[in-house]
């Protein structure tokens, strides 16, 4: 029989197994998700472990066995990024803005020995400025996500994300006194926010619909929401830049 304080070691070591276990389920559960939405031919066969970062730099290995993928990760963005390498190089799928390729692979595509990628950069950018108005000045949120998914695929770890600043300027100068008709003739209209943020013009493409400023408010908060999953950080400088050139 086991004595009572080896009773009490083993409970702990059980205990300590089972919180990290769950600790390691919820972190990557936003990959999984993600595995889930794009590729969920592959998703049940998806394991995660966690690793240090390497000289700070984000890591992640692969390799297969048993039948499954396992993705040890630094974080949820390299896991993220470990998925889509593998779906890259191994399996010959991608996602892309040109098309989608993440048809069925029949038979787990193997990697016998363990593959290592170390990032060779802290911040890895996503968008620019314009952007926005060259490509999502009218996406809805199935648009977003996707695009987030594609990011997070590709290792992004830092947005632009201007998305519902409409809402936040409208609120922000009712709060100073200006009438809705000097904001509508302010704010640009949706096709031309990146300009008007940036200073160049107001008021340009028709006047903004309140609507579609609360709608791309919501759009915002669930856009911080799923970068919050993967880690990525998101970046306020529309309103600084504006900011500089309107005063």
């Amino acid at each position: 029989m086991i004595n009572h304080p080896m009773k009490k070691k083993l409970s702990l070591v059980i205990c300590l197994f089972l919180i990290n276990a769950l600790n390691v389920f919820a972190a990557y559960q936003p990959v999984k998700d993600l595995a889930q939405r794009r590729v969920p031919w592959l998703a049940s066969s998806l394991v995660f472990d966690s690793i240090t970062t390497e000289n700070g730099k984000d890591v992640f290995i692969l390799q297969t066995k048993n039948n499954k993928l396992i993705i040890k990760a630094s974080g949820e963005n390299a896991a993220a990024k470990a998925l889509g390498y593998y779906l890259k190089y191994y399996c010959d799928r991608s996602m892309s803005h040109m098309g989608d390729n993440l048809s069925v692979v029949v038979g787990l595509p193997k990697i016998s020995e363990p593959v290592k990628i170390v990032s060779s950069a802290d911040i890895r950018f996503g968008f620019n400025y314009v952007t926005i108005n060259y490509t999502m000045g009218f996406y809805q949120w199935k648009d977003w996500e996707r695009e987030l998914d594609w990011m997070a695929l590709n290792g992004v770890t830092l947005v632009i994300t201007p998305i519902g600043v409409e809402a936040v300027w409208q609120n922000t100068l009712k709060k100073l006194g200006c009438t809705d008709k000097e904001i509508l003739e302010f704010i640009a209209g949706p096709a031309f926010n990146s300009w008007w943020l940036m200073g160049n013009l107001e008021g340009w493409g028709g006047t903004s619909n309140p609507r579609y400023d609360r709608s791309a408010g919501g759009f915002a908060k669930k856009h911080f929401e799923k970068n919050a999953c993967f880690r990525n950080s998101t970046s306020s400088a529309w309103f600084l830049w504006n900011g500089t050139n309107n005063a």
